[in-house]
């Protein structure tokens, strides 16, 4: 079903119930690669993205897609955040993928302001700059090492801020 270039759904039929002529079913809306493409880039003001992966309608679920922003390579994570299955609608979220070696910037950067100075920081993968999203990271000073997790606070267009705390 195409409701306009950039706004484009499939639909999905399940049967849920045959019972001599008569079926049952159940309508769940899905996105093709193609489909989340467009959306993405309509959404994100890109002139194009190149994802993974479509999109079945399952809140959570999620592909990652490449683009240019403002002339740079940029990953964004594309999320359903939403699912009308009687619209045939979902609704789309998109949030950028910080790589870990901004995030153990960051983090080397706070630890140092806060009066923790530290030689590395090493965090095991890049963060989604979605509220709640974490990723640990281990901070080494000579022989000492302290595991930490970061988490993302606050996002709000290319802003992201982070909080930290020591694992236990």
């Amino acid at each position: 079903v195409a409701f306009s270039d950039t706004n484009a759904i499939e639909a999905v039929f399940t049967a849920t119930k045959v019972d001599g002529s008569s079926v049952n079913f159940d309508i769940t809306p899905a996105m093709t690669k193609e489909q989340v493409e467009k959306a993405v880039a309509g959404l994100s003001s890109a002139p194009s993205a190149t994802c993974a992966s479509g999109l079945d309608g399952t809140v959570g679920e999620t592909t990652n897609c490449e683009m240019m922003v403002d002339g740079q390579p940029a990953t964004r994570v594309v999320e359903v955040a939403n699912v009308d299955s009687a619209k045939l609608g979902i609704e789309l979220s998109v949030f950028m993928l910080l790589p870990k070696q901004q995030v153990e910037d960051v983090l080397m950067q706070k630890l140092g302001s806060d009066g923790q100075p530290v030689e590395t920081v090493d965090c095991v993968d890049d963060v989604v700059s979605k509220v709640g999203s974490t990723v640990e990271c281990l901070a080494v000073t000579g022989n000492d090492q302290t595991g930490y997790v970061v988490t993302v606070t606050e996002a709000e267009g290319d802003t992201v801020n982070f909080d930290y705390k020591a694992k236990p």
